[in-house]
């Protein structure tokens, strides 16, 4: 889709760089999206076998769905596939009793989930790019160009889950400068 097509769609307002494309929360015990393991498929007809690629956590794929569910009926600012520049931003919840049962061991007592079953931070943010392509929400993850996952327990009244924030990306010259203030940190 050309740009102008896209301008029309949108408006010239909301192409601007921070303006929302869209956010959706989804509620539910987040999970990472597993490695990749190798699966062999069986030719049909006389045809050789193929290698394919499966999830290898049985959680991953129904969780993707659910984010896809979420983003599908959340708040969007495009009709179609958003094709150009965005950051992405995901505010992940957990809940202690949901991650884990029984003893406490002293990473579930900091203030944010760093214990194992919580999982790592880029896999639970992959599993919420892939639901952004595969919604039709973005045309393709490549698309990604800056945001960040975040992770922390649920407070009291809050629900775990996690809020999903998709907005066009900022000029390359506010990203140049972030990157300067980065390196001159003490």
């Amino acid at each position: 889709m050309g740009e102008e097509k896209i301008m029309a769609q949108i408006g010239a307002e909301e192409f601007a760089p921070g303006a929302l494309v869209a956010r959706a929360w989804c509620p539910g015990r987040s999970r990472t999206k597993g490695s990749l393991k190798p699966m062999h498929v069986r030719g049909q007809g006389g045809r050789a076998c193929k290698l394919g690629l499966t999830e290898d956590h049985v959680l991953s794929n129904p969780w993707k769905k659910r984010q896809m569910i979420a983003l599908v009926k959340g708040e969007r600012r495009v009709a179609g596939p958003y094709g150009w520049p965005v950051e992405v931003r995901a505010f992940y919840r957990f809940d202690r009793a949901d991650v884990v049962p029984g003893d406490v061991y002293a990473a579930e007592t900091w203030p944010m989930p760093t214990a194992q079953p919580v999982g790592d931070v880029d896999k639970l943010w992959r599993s919420t790019l892939d639901a952004l392509t595969q919604a039709k929400i973005i045309t393709d993850d490549a698309l990604v160009v800056g945001g960040a996952p975040f992770k922390r327990w649920v407070r009291a009244g809050e629900r775990a889950g996690v809020l999903i924030v998709v907005t066009a990306a900022r000029p390359v010259e506010d990203i140049i400068r972030m990157e300067i203030e980065a390196a001159a940190l003490r």
